[in-house]
Order: structure tokens, then sequence, then C-alpha cells
């Protein structure tokens, strides 16, 4: 039985410099070991042999086989079998390096996905603290402008209620007034009602007083039956008959006017009382800013009785 043996070459060291990190089946890297033909020549042999195992193998180096000239099979395959073995441990520290290298990026990019949902879940709740905050505010500012509200409310309440009170002040004083006036006029109307008529002569007598009286009895009824006016000319008199033209003459001015109502009812002196017309306009003298004044020393006379 002739011995065979499997040559190692350079070029096998290059396949097998590739099969480490891929191969650790030993059938394929028998099969790439027998690309080229087998060398019968025992140095040579042992010097690839030991270029396949790394070494450096010169003559004498490996024990010298047992048949001179020739490499065995069995010492072939262990040398065969101690390179895959260190092929399979080169392949395994490769996948342990592989297997560390991804665990290390998948836990840098576990990292970096947990520091971005921190990020994002820290601005979100920067987010929330802001909503709040302004809700706050607005809730504040809301309740201010409604207390500033309620004050001013209550501020314009307060004022128009003292308006009212004056306005009501103010109208049951003119009621009074009003309410005087006429008791007065009723007073005076029974005075002259009782009162004596005077004769009427066509002789000219003094008035010492001759008052008038205005604004505070527009509207109202004259004792003679007429409704005082601004316009109406006329005077008072205590007994003198309704609807009777008396004549005066007063600082070069002389009128005529009838009997309207009854008056004056005053101290001594005061006989006559004009209207506003009367006093305002008609013995108004010429020139003179007012007329609307109590006169002094006016002459009268009865020019036309009563009919």
């Amino acid at each position: 039985m002739t011995a065979s043996a499997i040559a190692v070459t350079p070029e096998h060291l290059v396949h097998l410099a590739i099969a480490t990190m891929e191969w650790s089946d030993p059938v394929g890297l028998l099969s790439l070991l027998e690309r080229d033909d087998a060398s019968t020549t025992s140095q040579g042999a042992y010097e690839r042999q030991g270029a396949f195992l790394g070494v450096d193998v010169g003559v004498g180096a490996l024990p010298a086989p047992s048949a001179p000239g020739l490499v065995t099979p069995t010492t072939t395959l262990e040398l065969e079998m101690a390179a895959i073995e260190a092929a399979r441990e080169a392949s395994l520290r490769a996948e342990r390096l592989a297997a560390q290298a991804e665990r290390q990026a998948e836990q840098q990019a576990q990292e970096r996905a947990d520091a971005e949902a921190q990020q994002q879940a820290d601005a979100e709740a920067q987010q929330q603290a802001d909503a709040e905050a302004q809700q706050q505010a607005d809730a504040e500012a809301q309740q201010q402008a409604d207390a500033e509200a309620q004050r001013r409310a209550e501020a314009e309440r307060r004022a128009d209620a003292a308006a009212q009170r004056r306005a009501d002040a103010e109208a049951e004083r003119r009621a009074d007034a009003q309410a005087k006036q006429r008791a007065d006029a009723r007073a005076k109307q029974r005075a002259a009602e009782r009162a004596p008529a005077p004769s009427t002569g066509g002789a000219w007598s003094n008035s010492p007083h001759v008052t008038w009286y205005g604004p505070g009895f527009y509207g109202n009824r004259t004792a003679c039956g007429q409704t005082y006016t601004r316009e109406i000319i006329g005077v008072a008199h205590k007994t003198l008959p309704c609807g009777t033209m008396v004549q005066f003459r007063w600082n070069g001015i002389t009128a005529t006017a009838p009997v309207i109502d009854r008056g004056p009812y005053g101290p001594a002196g005061y006989i006559f009382d004009f209207s506003a017309a009367m006093s305002c306009d008609v013995m108004k003298a010429r020139g003179a800013p007012k007329g609307c004044f109590t006169r002094e020393n006016v002459a009268w006379r009865v020019v036309r009785p009563s009919n």
C-alpha cells in the first residue's frame, strides 16, 4: 500500500486565510488543500505543512517520517485538523467580536433612543407646565377683571342711587313750592272776595310799590279765569273787579292793562302786581337793560270799569 500525502502550497495559505472567517467544515478545507498536486518530497511537504500552520519550518525542523521521502496520511491529517481547529477558533472569536460589536451598537442605539425619549418627555412636561402656568395667569387676570367690573358696577349703582335721591328731593321741593303757590293764590282769592270794592273815580292815585310775578306762576289759572303765561298782559289787584281797565304812569311811561288776578298779598303799600309781560316789556324804559323788577311810586287810575 502506497502512502499518499497532501502538500501545502502558498496558494493554500491564501485560500485558508479566506476560509478561517467562514468555513468550519473539515471536508471543505480538505478539498481546498487538495486543489494542487500532492508532493512526494519529504522536506518540501514539511515546509509547506509548516507554512500551513503559520511557522517557519526548515530542514530538520520536523521529525523525519517513518519512511524516507514520504509524509504519512496520519501526520498530514493531524496537521490539517489542527489548522481546521485554529480556523474554527478564529471564526468563533470573530463571531464573538461581531456579536459584541452588535450588542454595543444596539446598546448605543438604545441609549440614544432613551435619551431622545427622555428629551421628548422633558419637552412635553415643560409644555404642560407652561400651559398650566398660562391657564393660571389667565384665570387670575379674569378674576381681577371680574373684580374690577364688579367694583365699577357697584360705584355706578351708588352714583345712580345718589342721583335718584337728588332728583326725588328736587321733584319733591318743586311740588311743595307749586303747592305753596297754589295755596297762596287761593288765599289771595278768598281775601279779595272778602275785601270791599274801591270807588272808581278818574283821579290819579299812587301805589308806593308795584311788584311782578313770573315763572313760578306760569301755567296756573288766575282768579279771573285766565291761564297765566309769559305773554299775558294784566295786573293783579285785591278788590278791583276782573276786567277793570287800569292806567299806569311811571317815569314817563303810560300804559293800560286789565285786572286779571287777585293780589298782591304783602305789606301795606303793595297795591298792584304786574304780569311778567306788563313789567318786563310794556313798562320797560327805553334803553334799560331789563324791566322785570319792583317799581316805586307808580301812579294809577281806573279808566274803564268792568261791565
